[in-house]
């Protein structure tokens, strides 16, 4: 079984956020911004041209300027186009064989290729958090 075509929806506007439970601050010399698996391949379920997702990359774009230009980390995830049975484990009878079907698509979206500067991809599905 793959993952099915999925159904863009509105993305939430900032008067649909709850307010925060804390009044932390935001310290930029703590912080560190992730993007997680957001290759072609997993991207490619919401279709072509998908208007929610290239909001949603424009969106991960920007945070990923602010977090340079303020010297934040930028840290990536991204699965292995190779990946043996074993490790995939349970994944296999949930989504089936993923990006090993469909290798190229392995990489980062183009909007969002990393720089020379950023972390990652951390390849390992075990050792993502």
């Amino acid at each position: 079984m793959a993952i099915p075509k999925l159904q863009a929806y509105a993305l939430p506007e900032p008067h649909d956020i709850p307010q925060n439970k804390v009044d932390w601050a935001f310290e930029p010399q703590r912080a560190a911004l992730l993007i997680h698996d957001m290759q072609d391949y997993f991207v490619s379920f919401w279709g072509e041209n998908c208007p929610m997702m290239e909001q949603v990359i424009a969106n991960i774009a920007a945070l990923r300027d602010y977090c340079k230009q303020h010297n934040i980390p930028v840290y990536y995830t991204a699965q292995p186009k190779e990946q043996s049975d074993e490790d995939r484990a349970l994944l296999n009878d949930m989504w089936g064989p993923g990006l090993t079907r469909s290798p190229e698509q392995q990489k980062v979206v183009d909007r969002l290729t990393p720089d020379a500067d950023d972390k990652g991809p951390v390849a390992d599905r075990g050792h993502h958090w």
